[in-house]
């Protein structure tokens, strides 16, 4: 699969949740920049927040971001 196609999988977000538990902020933040930077179509205003976010808000932006590319939409 090219790189270009790929958006956000389940089994990506599925091992992010699992992980998150052990991961501190630090790699919590290289985890979700690098799940973005690989997404098909990178979010630059999210991506240059990250360095800024904690933990929880690392997961719920994550979360939407999975969401929308799902066609799931968020508020």
């Amino acid at each position: 699969m090219k790189i270009t196609s790929r958006k956000v999988k389940d089994v990506d977000m599925l091992g992010l949740f699992d992980a998150a538990s052990q991961y501190d902020v630090i790699e919590m933040r290289k985890q979700v920049t690098k799940l973005i930077e690989e997404s098909r179509v990178p979010n630059q205003t999210i991506l240059r927040k990250i360095p800024s976010m904690s933990k929880r808000q690392l997961m719920q932006v994550m979360s939407n971001y999975y969401l929308k590319g799902s066609g799931l939409g968020v508020i």
